[in-house]
């Protein structure tokens, strides 16, 4: 990096780690400037955007269009993921251009979550700042700004939380997420057959959870609640997958809490269909109970439009 690149990133290095902490390296440029200006990192939406400028002028942010072919996707740059990661540019692979709008949209949805949250906390007295948010999302158990390297230590870390019900199974899923994690050289041993509503169902991990595009909203006292993105792909049965993965999980560990789900869609059409067949149409009660025995009422199920569509692209619709 030169001189005029590192003095760049001192001076937007919040805007730089909010794309690689919450985007993951690739985030809309209208989402980043909202939060850059909600959380007083710059004082208006005009500043917010100049340094955006600044930063693609010095090579440190490149650009790619979205759905509509007019928004910006920013996407970091090798020799600024360098920096971030405090490591030698040869040690650094370039991130790759999303080649799917729905590769892209997973960030635009962290991101929207993440405002999400800023608006819930904004109801306090205290004002919110990027490192406020960061800390309220480890302390609310957020795994939806998370990637996979980074579930591993945040299970070990929270113990007293996963393990606090089912000791022996958080010491066997633990052990589970040791060894994906490259931790030990020997694998987990085998589990005893447990206590689950579905014997047929071993309780997976949380990386396996997210694997499969179930995020952890949070760990409340009486509470489990969990975020999934429909996407614009998901069938019904798989969703209903998703949905018996995330119950087996919660009950293993868990069991005295209740299991809520909120399904995330991208527009209000889409969240329309989803009630209409969930909601309406018996369709997952109905497979919850007759194919994995899983009483009325095991699983809360909410359906809400996150209004990306609306908001952020046009109406246009990902495919």
């Amino acid at each position: 990096m030169n001189p005029e690149q590192l003095r760049l990133f001192e001076k937007h290095h919040i805007l730089l780690w909010m794309i690689w902490l919450w985007g993951h390296g690739l985030a809309l440029q209208k989402q980043v400037r909202e939060l850059c200006v909600r959380l007083g990192v710059y004082a208006s939406a005009q500043m917010a955007d100049q340094a955006v400028r600044e930063l693609k002028s010095a090579q440190m942010l490149k650009r790619q269009t979205f759905v509509d072919h007019k928004s910006d996707m920013l996407l970091l740059c090798k020799g600024t993921l360098a920096l971030l990661m405090e490591k030698e540019r040869r040690d650094v692979s370039a991130l790759k251009k999303a080649t799917t709008n729905e590769t892209a949209m997973r960030s635009v949805v962290r991101l929207e979550l993440v405002s999400r949250l800023v608006d819930l906390l904004a109801r306090s007295d205290n004002p919110q700042t990027f490192g406020s948010i960061c800390m309220a999302l480890h302390r609310r158990n957020c795994t939806y700004t998370l990637r996979l390297p980074d579930l591993y230590p945040f299970f070990r870390d929270k113990s007293e939380i996963f393990g606090q019900e089912e000791p022996r199974e958080y010491a066997y899923q633990l052990a589970q997420m040791e060894a994906s994690h490259g931790k030990v050289l020997h694998p987990a041993t085998p589990k005893e057959p447990g206590t689950s509503l579905n014997p047929q169902l071993l309780p997976p991990s949380l990386d396996r959870l997210h694997r499969s595009g179930v995020w952890l909203e949070g760990i409340y006292p009486k509470e489990v609640r969990f975020y999934i993105y429909s996407g614009s792909l998901s069938g019904p049965a798989r969703m209903v997958d998703k949905m018996v993965l995330t119950h087996t999980w919660a009950r293993s560990l868990l069991p005295s809490r209740v299991v809520t789900v909120i399904l995330y869609t991208y527009d209000e059409a889409l969240a329309n269909r989803w009630k209409a067949v969930f909601l309406h149409d018996c369709y997952l009660e109905d497979r919850l109970q007759r194919l994995y025995r899983i009483p009325q009422g095991g699983i809360h199920v909410a359906v809400r439009s996150l209004g990306l569509g609306e908001r952020y692209c046009g109406g246009a619709v990902p495919v």
